[in-house]
């Protein structure tokens, strides 16, 4: 008898895990379908692919870290602070990544993707897959166009704020203790300021490892306290203005056709600063005359 209830459990354990297999396999394949119909760059380029692996299991990884908090002696004793784990789980940080780094329907795609596995992973839970899918998306809405780091900070505190509101109109429904409510509120919040502080940290190591430049840096390739343009702006005034003519000239005619304007303003900078920058060296590389 002993022993057919431990088969039984056995069989019970391994039909869960082929499920849980079975699941992970589908979406695998849901992703290649999308990436090939939406983004087939992405297959042809070994650095997106290897961005987006990285960065989707590491959160994954974050988040199966997180759900084994609950079995941590603490959280065993107190049902209370047990609850606010599901809040804490940072789902927004690899679709903000990916919205920076390549562009915002990847990174929608990648909040659908965390955010059902992060249900999975909670015990199936419906509530927590689609509060989070929409608090993925209002980070990325909110940091679509970031310029400044600090955006992206307030991007991701607008994701847990939106968390910590839907937390407070599900416990309210639910009925669930003040105490505990304004937990999980706070633990809403206090994530997603803490997810924007991470990606901000880590969008430069990123950018030079897979070698991505988001729009972030090349408004700081373009201060004009840049080294550069200062010696520009010191060694040939006239160059200088006339480049920031040309430059001003690109960035209109990019957003009339629709291309990266940035882009264009950088590369006019660039071009006249560097071109100045290999005179003065071959200057100095020319002997002096007798």
């Amino acid at each position: 008898m002993l022993f057919r209830s431990h088969a039984e459990v056995d069989t019970e354990e391994g039909l869960t895990l082929f499920g849980r297999v079975l699941l992970v396999l589908a979406m695998v394949i849901a992703s290649l379908i999308y990436i090939r119909i939406e983004d087939p760059e992405t297959l042809r380029s070994n650095v997106r692919c290897g961005l987006l692996a990285l960065v989707v299991i590491g959160n994954l990884a974050l988040v199966r870290a997180n759900y084994s908090l609950g079995g941590a002696e603490f959280f065993l004793r107190d049902e209370a602070w047990a609850s606010t784990l599901p809040y804490v789980a940072p789902t927004a940080f690899a679709p903000l990544i990916v919205a920076i780094l390549i562009d915002a329907g990847s990174g929608i795609f990648m909040a659908l993707f965390v955010s059902i596995f992060t249900g999975v992973i909670y015990g199936n839970r419906l509530d927590l897959l689609v509060l989070t899918f929409l608090a993925s998306l209002v980070s990325i809405y909110f940091g679509r166009e970031a310029r400044r780091r600090g955006r992206l900070v307030r991007a991701a505190g607008m994701g847990g704020l939106t968390v910590a509101a839907f937390a407070a109109l599900i416990g309210f429904a639910d009925r669930i203790p003040l105490e505990t409510l304004l937990r999980q509120m706070a633990a809403g919040l206090g994530t997603g300021v803490l997810t924007g502080i991470g990606v901000v940290g880590l969008l430069p190591v990123l950018e030079s490892l897979f070698k991505r430049t988001t729009d972030i840096t090349l408004l700081e390739l373009t201060d004009y306290n840049h080294p550069l343009l200062r010696r520009m702006q010191l060694e040939a005034p006239g160059t200088y203005h006339h480049s920031l003519v040309v430059a001003q000239l690109s960035e209109n005619a990019a957003n009339a056709i629709g291309a990266h304007p940035l882009v264009a303003r950088v590369c006019a900078l660039d071009r006249k600063s560097t071109r100045l920058n290999s005179s003065h060296v071959s200057e100095s590389r020319m002997p002096s005359s007798a």
